[in-house]
């Protein structure tokens, strides 16, 4: 970017420089504005090199960045080829161990840093087999960053929820709460400034435990936890940091 900055700039120079009148007795007497041959040549001389060298490292850049696009051209048509036969190669592995699970087993190819993908696939996986049990998210991928990992993993989970909390099965909760803690072990890995720490929130009698039959014989106050969250955000507890 400097190279072709350096050079627009000093072909501009260069340009006045050879634009303007070589003085003579003409242009003196009709006081235009000129330069003599000598004056020409010095010129030339301190803004010729300083346009050459920039000029070389913009033409240096651009077979670069052609050659940098042309492997990403050829990365992305790979990529589009795997994923594209993925889905069929997994299916076949699947129907190999459990031959009965055929007709059972329909698999989507999704980037899931789209939600409307993520949206798409979980809506037609409930028409197809009438409602969600789990959801397990695995979110990973070479070209993808921690942000785009973390987020896709979220879009598909908040899309399933709905679907999942129609079922009597909890187990989706408790595995939910399993990947919680495991995030927050691995955000204080990945940004040691950060400070996390997932608490228990205690038995706290709310509407959700009356609904699953959910009863506490001695049932804490939420003074208790917002006190444990008060605590924890002192420089006390850094020895939690990630627990």
């Amino acid at each position: 970017m400097y190279g072709a900055s350096t050079a627009t700039t000093t072909l501009a120079c260069v340009a006045f420089v050879l634009a303007t009148p070589t003085t003579s007795a003409a242009t003196i007497a009709q006081g235009i504005v000129s330069i003599t041959s000598a004056q020409r040549v010095n010129l030339l001389a301190s803004y010729l090199p300083f346009f050459f060298v920039p000029l070389f490292m913009t033409f240096d850049m651009a077979l670069r960045v052609q050659t940098l696009a042309a492997i990403g051209f050829l990365e992305r048509q790979s990529l589009s080829s795997r994923v594209q036969s993925a889905p069929e190669e997994t299916k076949a592995d699947i129907v190999r161990d459990v031959p009965s699970a055929g007709d059972r087993t329909v698999i989507f190819a999704v980037d899931v840093r789209n939600v409307q993908a993520a949206e798409a696939s979980a809506k037609s996986t409930v028409r197809r087999f009438g409602g969600l049990d789990f959801v397990t998210g695995a979110a990973t991928g070479m070209a993808m960053t921690t942000p785009g990992i973390i987020r896709g993993t979220f879009d598909f989970l908040r899309l399933a929820l709905s679907h999942l909390m129609k079922g009597s099965d909890y187990a989706d909760y408790f595995i939910a709460k399993y990947a919680i803690n495991r995030f927050v072990e691995l955000i204080v890995v990945e940004h040691p400034a950060i400070k996390a720490s997932t608490p228990h929130p205690g038995a706290i009698d709310i509407k959700l435990s009356d609904k699953v039959g959910i009863k506490f014989e001695t049932p804490d106050k939420t003074d208790l936890l917002a006190a444990v969250a008060l605590h924890l955000a002192s420089a006390k507890t850094n020895w939690l940091n990630g627990r």
